[in-house]
């Protein structure tokens, strides 16, 4: 069997919109990584499809890995302000702590964008764009069953209303995923 290494990025460009079994299985295996972290007080600040690199069998997940560990100040930095602000969570750019409620944030942007093929709150300039993230407007969401309302609640603007982990957001979208497949 042919086994292909490559980012949830590039997979984003070569085939679009991911399968949601496919996006789940690679956010479940990050989420387990982030919490894993935040179990040691770490927090990663920006998960973004380009920096997780995924191995895949044919079409099966085998293996997913966040990569590099930015640092808080590198990731507010004027020059990386502007390459992660899809994945910023409100309160980073009100001078906030970085929480896990910022990993949860930006996992479930790239659980988005993975099921979507586009950014969550895009359109329009930086500032438009974050204006909608800092209000929680999400883009009018053709998501089946819950999964719209999973992304809403992961995406809150405050951290307090967004799932208390990364793998509790990782098992209600898994939920949903399963509830859609579901005869009925």
């Amino acid at each position: 069997m042919s086994t292909t290494v490559t980012t949830a990025a590039a997979l984003l460009v070569e085939r679009g919109a991911l399968a949601a079994d496919l996006v789940v299985d690679i956010i479940s295996v990050v989420a387990d990584q982030l919490d894993g972290w935040a179990a040691d007080g770490l927090v990663y600040g920006t998960v973004q499809p380009d920096r997780i690199t995924v191995l895949l069998n044919v079409e099966a997940l085998v293996e997913a890995r966040l990569t590099g560990f930015p640092s808080p100040p590198e990731v507010l930095s004027p020059t990386m302000l502007m390459a992660n602000a899809r994945y910023l969570a409100p309160e980073l750019l009100s001078g906030n702590d970085f929480t896990t409620g910022a990993d949860t944030y930006s996992l479930a942007c790239t659980a988005f964008e993975l099921l979507r093929g586009s950014v969550s709150f895009a359109g329009g300039t930086v500032a438009e764009m974050l204006a909608r993230a800092s209000r929680g407007v999400l883009p009018a969401a053709d998501l089946p069953g819950d999964l719209g309302v999973v992304l809403a609640t992961a995406l809150a603007p405050d951290p307090c209303d967004r799932y208390e982990s990364a793998g509790a957001f990782s098992a209600a979208l898994r939920r949903a995923v399963c509830d859609r497949h579901a005869p009925g």
